[in-house]
């Protein structure tokens, strides 16, 4: 594709974003109040739609993460060491890591289970405790085998993404978290699960919110999360898979390219809708979720890969 066409279609793109974060910081509470499936009383929606993508939206940035983590593990096991028990230091550092991530994303899982299913009974007992522990290895067994396919020609390529993933997921979501903290910005359904129908408590999404309400529910420690989305946020991070193609020759084909494309936009696409249904989420909470991640790929893309200065971290 010319030079000139990437322009038009990143600028086409950047300004579809643009009027959409318009029209959602203008008409945010209006687009909540016709699309979220809730009801008073009840935090959680139970629209399925929305209950399938909060139990899984946020998986696909682990399971990111653990094969970027396979990756580097056996690239380390195949790279030479001055001292040799250096090696094995960062193989069982990368395990650990590893299993952690994994653990955190399916007690995520079993979070939002707990919450949309009849299994919490079944859940909180020590039955469920050792298959969490079988799972998360699982999951490990299966991804490290899978990896450990990989020819050491290739290896030597999706490192290079590996670390790509791992930073810019870091980044994104720590950006998202301190987001969160700091614009205190009161959730959809939290408005409604108290009764506020005027919705005197909604903010802008540009605007801190200095106006909260106490509470003594349960729910009460997740009220005022709402900006930016962290689901969104992680969905987006399926869009990494665009920067396969500048490690990868193999994979620099339009069509990867336009395949990667839907399937990156329609997920994340998806994510962000159950996120405004759900109420979690307004429609700019969602823009900026995503935005973020995809703003770090773009920056970690033109600072690192393309940067000849910086060949060094991607030679």
């Amino acid at each position: 594709m010319k030079k000139s066409a990437k322009i038009t279609i990143y600028s086409i793109l950047c300004g579809i974003f643009l009027v959409a974060l318009v029209l959602g910081s203008i008409f945010d509470l209006e687009i909540s109040k016709n699309m979220a499936d809730i009801t008073p009383r009840v935090y959680y929606s139970q629209n399925p739609f929305a209950t399938i993508f909060e139990t899984f939206g946020e998986s696909i940035v682990y399971v990111l993460c653990i094969v970027a983590l396979a990756i580097l593990f056996f690239k380390v096991r195949k790279t030479a060491f001055h001292k040799r028990y250096i090696k094995w230091i960062i193989a069982i550092l990368i395990l650990i890591i590893s299993a952690m991530i994994a653990a955190y994303g399916i007690l995520k899982v079993i979070h939002y289970l707990k919450i949309h299913s009849d299994l919490k009974e079944f859940l909180a007992t020590n039955t469920s405790k050792l298959l969490i522990v079988v799972a998360v290895m699982c999951v490990l067994v299966a991804v490290y085998s899978l990896t450990s396919l990989i020819s050491d020609e290739n290896l030597d390529r999706l490192y290079k993404w590996a670390i790509a993933v791992l930073v810019v997921s870091a980044l994104s979501n720590g950006i998202t978290q301190v987001s969160k903290y700091i614009f205190c910005r009161t959730r959809f359904r939290a408005m409604v699960y108290e009764g506020y129908m005027d919705y005197e408590y909604y903010t802008p999404w540009f605007v801190i919110n200095t106006k909260k309400f106490a509470s003594i529910s349960n729910f009460a420690s997740d009220y005022f999360k709402s900006f930016p989305s962290g689901h969104s946020c992680a969905a987006a991070s399926t869009f990494l898979l665009l920067l396969l193609p500048a490690f990868c020759p193999k994979l620099n084909t339009k069509s990867f390219k336009i395949s990667a494309t839907i399937l990156c936009t329609t997920y994340t696409a998806c994510v962000m809708l159950s996120r405004i249904i759900a109420g979690a989420h307004f429609l700019t909470d969602t823009l900026i979720g995503s935005g973020i991640t995809i703003a770090c790929i773009i920056a970690y893309y033109f600072t690192i890969v393309r940067n000849k200065k910086a060949k060094y971290l991607c030679a």
